[in-house]
């Protein structure tokens, strides 16, 4: 481990470029390209314009070009351009591990501990295909707790999808992709001006594929995929301090491929006696099961707003938003007698948000706000197994109130804190097998704090120390008949920065944290139960450093590399249930739970070590521009199970293109590779009494797009 930090020191100072900039979390951040060396960003993390390297913040910017390269059209696929960041399915969730905080066990009220957001907006559903990523301006993950400014559940960090604003400029931006297993994609991105005060656009998003999985037992191709989503927004601006944003949005997809899966090693209740000789895959990417059906929609609409006053400004949005989700696939994956095990589920939710901050050049900068959410949700019923069929409500009322300010003391050193309080109750109501169980609620609070001292040592390099804390209040398990919520998890955070533009063609920033992560939530199954059950772990550490370099050596030449080792362990998880193969005639055939101690082990989904490197050339000739980008990526080992029975070892991906664009720079063509190296990765693993049930990425995909922009 001590030689993985060295190694990822040693790329800090000698690598060439970070696969991701830091820049804000908000839409407003521009940026700006030197005559000759690195692009200089003006961003907004604190809900002020200011330059990057100024911020004292460690977040991963993702432009809408680094995402086309490196080909990242889904949110699942940003761990491999972001550091400190894994993404894996469990079925139809998403499950984000920032740091090594994430959540093992997601649904309707046990949200993610990493927050998702689209143009500021937190979505607190994390199901479905609703994250592909249509048209965007860029993509942004701050690393860490942010629990001052944005409060409930980041306490890993957060996730922003920022969507392009409105042009008053007609304009067209049109892609499309055709590939390997007959994917097709087009994304249509349209603005333009009604008036000098009102502008609009649309965004729209189709992709579809045939399968990739191999049905052994019916032949062809299975886990086809399609995906339909739109957005639009409505921009009022009468005037220079005051504009208005009306957002709406919808999805509706069919994806197989979250149904589809397929019994690690061939561990399956479904070949019990008699069943011994039943058609089991033997090879990843291979199904045998007798059912498998998932899909979603969804909708969406927000309103945002801002208002200068002079010296200071009014901001502030409001949202609402409908999802569904459907997931039924063979208990056992396999073709042996089981059952089908089955979810439909709904969210809504409805929050606003109102803030009131400085906006003058005084050395004191503040900024003060309140936050209201709710939200509901089930599933009916949830077909926890041939005999348990659940139908759980829960809902969640949460309020906060903010306060955030820095004083820069002199020219070089600066000061600052906040605080955030926030009050949730959360209830359940749970029926069983068609009838009335059991109801209960409950009440959290807490107060987050922030401390930051920041110094310049020049200009162009300063080093900051911050102290931070997050929350995630105690959740009730709507997916088994746990009659009782778990405590909240909190997640205390020292962290140290450096960032520094060494040559005006050179940039280097770091970042090392501590963190102390109390009562995590974790996801375990008692004997001879297919239901999930929560319970709070004693005590985590986490402990890292990331590096992110930047170099433009050369006219149309940009190197890029991230690099994140980090050292995350249970430091107390007793009496945690593991799932262990229950042999019958010399074969795994199922599960049977037992109790663990994992402390001192691993996280789940959090690796010793990340690497990312890229880079992206391109030469201006008379007939047009040629250019080739790419995009490696390292990880050492992901546990999956807290015995560790069940490991994603090492292993790298390479992605990238080579294009063309015409002269007049409306028209691009290209040649797109993903998974290159043909890696086989475990995309989702879940342990059960019917066996180890996983899923496994998308193999080698080559194709060809279009791109046409006016």
């Amino acid at each position: 481990m001590k030689g993985h930090a060295f190694i990822a020191l040693i790329l800090t100072s000698t690598s060439v470029g970070a696969l991701a900039q830091t820049t804000s979390v908000t839409p407003q951040a521009v940026n700006q390209t030197t005559n000759d060396g690195i692009e200089e960003i003006v961003v907004t993390a604190t809900r002020r314009s200011e330059s990057l390297q100024r911020v004292p913040v460690a977040v991963t910017a993702l432009t809408a070009q680094t995402l086309d390269t490196a080909s990242v059209g889904t949110v699942t696929k940003l761990s491999q351009v972001t550091p400190g960041l894994v993404i894996n399915r469990n079925t139809v969730l998403i499950n984000p591990v920032l740091r090594g905080v994430g959540t093992s066990s997601g649904g309707p009220g046990n949200e993610s501990s990493v927050a998702v957001y689209i143009d500021g907006i937190y979505q607190p559903d994390l199901t479905g295909s609703q994250l592909d990523l249509l048209k965007v301006e860029r993509v942004e993950v701050l690393r860490g707790p942010q629990g001052t400014l944005f409060g409930r559940n980041a306490t890993g960090g957060l996730i922003n999808i920022i969507t392009p604003t409105p042009s008053f400029e007609p304009t067209l931006d049109a892609m499309f992709r055709y590939g390997r297993f007959n994917e097709r994609t087009a994304r249509v991105y349209a603005a333009t001006g009604l008036s000098d005060t009102v502008a609009v656009d649309v965004s729209g998003l189709y992709t579809a594929d045939d399968g990739y999985v191999r049905d052994i037992v019916r032949g062809g191709k299975t886990a086809d995929r399609r995906v339909y989503a739109g957005r639009t927004k409505l921009l009022f601006k009468p005037s220079d301090t005051f504009e208005v944003t009306l957002a709406a949005s919808a999805f509706d997809s069919k994806d197989k491929g979250q149904a589809v899966a397929q019994p690690l090693n061939g561990n399956t209740s479904g070949r019990l006696p008699p069943n011994t000789n039943i058609i089991l895959p033997q090879k990843p990417r291979q199904y045998a099961g007798d059912i498998a059906e998932a899909y979603g929609r969804g909708q969406d609409v927000s309103l945002a707003f801002k208002k200068s006053l002079g010296t200071v400004r009014i901001e502030g949005n409001a949202s609402y938003l409908y999802h569904l989700s459907h997931l039924t696939r063979d208990s056992d994956a396999s073709p042996g007698p089981g059952f089908a095990a089955t979810t439909h589920q709904h969210t809504w939710a409805y929050q606003e948000e109102l803030r009131l901050l400085s906006d003058n050049d005084s050395p004191f900068q503040w900024i003060v706000g309140a936050y209201g959410f709710q939200s509901k949700g089930d599933i009916m019923p949830l077909a926890a197994a041939a005999t348990l069929v659940l139908r759980p409500v829960l809902h969640t009322k949460s309020v906060a109130g903010f306060v955030d300010g820095t004083y820069k003391i002199t020219d070089r050193l600066t000061v600052g804190g906040g605080l955030r309080y926030t009050w949730e109750k959360r209830d359940i109501r749970q029926n069983l097998n068609g009838a009335f169980a059991y109801e209960n609620e409950k009440t959290f609070d807490n107060w987050s704090p922030r401390l930051l001292v920041q110094y310049f040592i020049d200009p162009k390099i300063n080093v900051y120390a911050s102290y931070s804390q997050a929350f995630k209040s105690g959740v009730f398990n709507g997916q088994s008949t746990q009659t009782t919520a778990v405590k909240p998890e909190i997640n205390k955070a020292i962290e140290l920065g450096f960032k520094g533009d060494l040559t005006h063609w050179l940039r280097v920033n770091l970042a090392a944290y501590h963190y102390r992560y109390t009562d995590l939530q974790v996801a375990t199954r008692p004997a001879g139960s297919p239901a999930t059950v929560l319970q709070n772990a004693g005590e985590a550490r986490m402990k890292g450093v990331e590096a992110e370099v930047t170099a433009a050596p050369v006219a149309g030449l940009q190197l890029r590399a991230a690099a994140a080792w980090q050292h995350a362990r249970y430091k107390s998880l007793q009496n945690v249930l593991v799932q262990v193969p229950n042999i019958v005639g010399g074969v795994p055939s199922g599960n049977n739970a037992v109790l663990f101690d994992a402390s001192g082990t691993s996280i789940l989904r959090a690796p010793d070590f990340t690497l990312s490197l890229g880079a992206d050339w391109s030469h201006e000739t008379r007939i047009g521009t040629f250019g080739i980008s790419g995009n490696f990526y390292h990880s050492s080992t992901v546990h999956h199970t807290y015995d560790s029975r069940i490991n994603q070892s090492s292993y790298e991906t390479l992605a990238g293109e080579i294009f063309f664009e015409l002269p007049s720079k409306h028209v691009r063509f290209s040649i797109w590779a993903d998974n290159l190296t043909n890696t086989t990765i475990l995309d989702s693993v879940v342990t059960v009494v019917q066996g180890d049930i996983v899923q496994y990425n998308r193999p080698r995909r080559i194709g060809v797009g279009a791109n046409f922009k006016f």
